[in-house]
């Protein structure tokens, strides 16, 4: 299934630990830059994205549609294909964890700590860097974890980065505006893992920060009958395995 194949980078990116986006040690090599990243998270109420991801796996090449949507500590993540077709939709409410996939009519409901096995786990500071990203928020290269390099260029900051464990390579753009909130606007993001297995390439098509969004956003619908998914198999399902 396309979508799975993109789990790995998106699902455990925005359920994997929500809310947690703090400014961390990394040296501030760009005068102003870590203030800003400061800022953003200060003044950051709710978020919502349309992104469009290309993915490269073993060959093939997948296009779809994420939409993303955040606010307190809720969070909802819909993958849809690149005709409009819904095929996966996830929710977090606080620890709690809802993943519908509808072509197959499954559906799991447990914690978002659930996610934390098999070859999910031991992923955290991956996740963090990227969910804080994909929230609207902004985070500077823990060093204890990432080898990183920051580079401005007028408006656009760039920064790279290798996480030291896993060897999986972040390349993310910002427009920056020092004026006004909010202060940093992610344009793309390129992840390649160890040996160029997976490539990703997600450029953001549209962003809304600190807007309403209707709590029916954060629900899912289901039909009168799905199968439950076990812990195994959902992590089974979302890194392809099965």
């Amino acid at each position: 299934m396309v979508i799975r194949l993109a789990t790995i980078l998106l699902l455990t990116t925005l359920l994997g630990c929500a809310g947690r986006s703090v400014l961390s040690d990394y040296p501030d090599r760009k005068v102003g830059f870590a203030s800003l990243v400061d800022r953003q998270n200060q003044e950051l109420e709710s978020f919502a994205s349309l992104l469009r991801v290309k993915l490269s796996r073993e060959g093939r090449i997948d296009d779809f549609r994420v939409e993303l949507f955040s606010r307190d500590s809720l969070l909802s993540l819909y993958v849809r294909g690149f005709l409009g077709k819904s095929v996966l939709k996830a929710i977090i409410k606080g620890d709690s964890l809802e993943v519908y996939f509808l072509s197959e009519k499954r559906y799991f409901l447990g914690l978002v700590s659930d996610l934390q096995h098999g070859q999910l786990e031991g992923a955290d500071h991956i996740v963090d860097m990227l969910l804080a990203t994909f929230q609207g928020s902004a985070t500077l290269p823990n060093s204890a974890n990432w080898l990183a390099q920051i580079k401005t260029r007028g408006d656009l900051v760039e920064i790279e980065q290798t996480d030291r464990g896993r060897e999986c390579h972040l390349k993310s753009r910002f427009k920056c505006n020092r004026e006004g909130f909010p202060y940093l606007k992610l344009q793309s993001l390129d992840l390649v893992t160890k040996g160029k297995e997976i490539k990703a390439h997600l450029q953001v098509r549209s962003v809304k920060f600190n807007r309403e969004i209707p709590a029916a956003k954060f629900e899912l619908k289901l039909p009168p009958q799905v199968t439950p998914l076990t812990r195994e198999e959902l992590v089974d399902l979302l890194t392809n395995i099965s």
